[in-house]
């Protein structure tokens, strides 16, 4: 059973977990979860929280414009394999160059902001616009192109993820495999079809649960494949989907999401797993897990 927002703090705070959760990053220490606690609350802004979070690492947050990305390579900074980035120091003024403390502090801000959302939803029309904006929200501490459509490259962009087809979720011996994903020139045209396709779909009546369920993750599947920003796709999405399946009526049990990483991880395995070879079915049992059994429509 989805529980009601009777807690809208706690909300937040689930919201927030589960969407670390879907890409399996940590949820903190106890210095984080007291940040993240007092944003989810409103105790504190999350502008002051990001703040903090930067002190403590003895770095800072450049709001300029930053360079434009006008190529692929554009992203990274020159001669290494680091996204530039907003977080800075005094030896780094485009962006620090240790990925590993990039991806720490990456974590931590996108975190809270997310926590942030959960208190005071994005605002949107659940279309590709709303999409950019989610993003734009959760890395627009980190990244100069938050919320902006990816640049490049010409051909298809690879990423490497564990391999869901020839092993189970889990198993530790699943090496590392390519995954592609589509060229930056076809992102737009593709990204339209698949929000118009999910526009559709919110406004169709007379569809079972399973129908509903089935095919929600049939265009999320697509949308991950197309993977519209350089970076923090399945974050963004996942709070899209939040939103998503709130106003069909079938809200997610965020509490359940927060605590039960297991189900995060055999979602991300189905992805990869439908990237791989098209198949989406194993997907609608773990939504059905995590989904309200009985349709409340909002819309």
């Amino acid at each position: 059973m989805v529980p009601e927002r009777d807690d809208p703090t706690r909300y937040s705070i689930d919201l927030a977990d589960s969407t670390m959760n879907f890409v399996g990053a940590e949820l903190g220490d106890r210095r984080h979860r007291r940040l993240l606690s007092e944003v989810a609350d409103a105790r504190i802004s999350g502008d002051a929280a990001v703040a903090e979070v930067a002190a403590l690492h003895g770095l800072s947050i450049d709001r300029s414009r930053g360079t434009a990305v006008a190529g692929f390579d554009d992203y990274l900074l020159p001669g290494t394999f680091t996204l530039r980035s907003r977080i800075t120091d005094a030896g780094h003024p485009e962006g620090i160059t240790d990925a590993e403390l990039l991806r720490t502090v990456e974590v931590q801000l996108s975190h809270l902001r997310a926590a942030e959302i959960g208190r005071v939803p994005v605002p949107g029309r659940l279309d590709y616009d709303h999409m950019k904006a989610i993003h734009r929200h959760l890395f627009q501490d980190i990244y100069h192109w938050a919320g902006v459509e990816r640049v490049g490259p010409e051909t298809a962009m690879i990423r490497f993820a564990p391999d869901a087809i020839d092993y189970e979720p889990f198993d530790p011996a699943a090496p590392m495999v390519k995954y592609t994903y589509l060229p930056g020139p076809e992102i737009a045209e593709a990204a339209s079809i698949q929000y118009s396709q999910l526009e559709l779909l919110l406004h169709r009546r007379g569809l079972t649960r399973e129908a509903y369920l089935d095919l929600v993750p049939e265009f999320s599947s697509e949308l991950i494949a197309i993977h519209s920003f350089r970076d923090g796709n399945m974050r963004a999405q996942w709070v899209f989907a939040i939103y998503y399946n709130d106003a069909i009526g079938f809200p997610e049990d965020l509490g359940l999401l927060a605590q039960d990483t297991s189900i995060n991880r055999r979602i991300s395995h189905s992805l990869h797993r439908y990237q791989a070879t098209g198949d989406h079915s194993g997907m609608l049992p773990h939504f059905l897990d995590f989904t309200a059994a009985e349709r409340t429509p909002r819309v």
